[in-house]
């Protein structure tokens, strides 16, 4: 009896082409948060263009993100919520110019 390895273990299960399970679940509960939720918030007027900026969110938040490989861009704005404000980072300014003056010549 021969048993197949499986070559990769953190495979992630897909429904379609590019929709994951996790994103499928998430595409769900936000559509009922549109649905039920904030129906009523939205003036009968604007419900239509409502619907469709807020659905066009929701696919933009599962796509993949271009800064930060391999997550999407619902990851991306997690972080941005959950990062630490008071980490100080020191920004260099006139990089360019310190550049010049200071460069060696070889």
């Amino acid at each position: 009896m021969q048993y197949e390895i499986p070559k990769e273990i953190k495979t992630k299960p897909k429904l379609f082409f590019f929709l994951y399970v996790k994103d499928f679940l998430i595409l769900v509960m936000g559509a009922f948060i549109l649905l039920r939720v904030t129906n009523q918030y939205v003036h009968a007027w604007l419900k239509i263009p409502y619907y469709i900026v807020s659905f066009g969110f929701l696919l933009f938040m599962l796509a993949n993100s271009t800064t930060n490989p391999g997550k999407k861009y619902y990851h991306t704005f997690y972080f941005l919520l959950k990062r630490n404000r008071y980490t100080y980072h020191a920004i260099d300014g006139n990089k360019i110019l310190n550049d010049k003056l200071f460069r060696k010549e070889t």
